[in-house]
C-alpha cells in the first residue's frame, strides 16, 4: 500500500536518486543534496514547532509501506510572500473562432 508520510531525514538518498530521474526543475525535489537536506531540516523543524510561520513549510513523501521504497514527493508552503515578493505565472495559447 502507498502511503504518504512526513519526510525523514534517512530519505534524503531516496530522493536524490527520484531527483536524479526527474532532470531538475521541480521546486518541491531540488538535485541539490545540500538545498534537499536543507528543506528536510526544515520540515521536521515545522513538525516540531520551531519555527515561525514565516519560515514554515512541510515536506511529505509517497511510501510504499510493503517495501519501504519512496515513490515521491510534495511539499506546502506555509506563507509566501511574506519576507520577499512571490511572482506566480502562466504562460499559455487561447484561440477564439468565429463560426461564420
Amino acid at each position: 500500500m502507498m502511503v504518504i508520510r512526513p519526510v525523514e531525514r534517512s530519505d534524503v538518498s531516496a530522493l536524490m536518486q527520484l531527483a536524479s530521474k526527474t532532470g531538475g526543475g521541480l521546486t518541491s525535489l531540488p538535485a541539490n543534496e545540500a538545498t534537499l537536506s536543507a528543506r528536510i531540516e526544515r520540515a521536521i523543524k515545522t513538525w516540531q514547532g520551531e519555527l515561525p510561520k514565516s519560515e514554515q513549510g512541510y515536506v511529505f513523501v509517497l511510501e510504499d509501506s510493503e517495501t519501504g521504497t519512496v515513490a515521491g514527493i510534495c511539499a506546502i508552503e506555509v506563507a509566501v510572500g511574506l519576507n520577499d515578493p512571490w511572482y506566480n505565472y502562466r504562460v499559455g495559447t487561447l484561440v477564439h473562432a468565429s463560426k461564420s
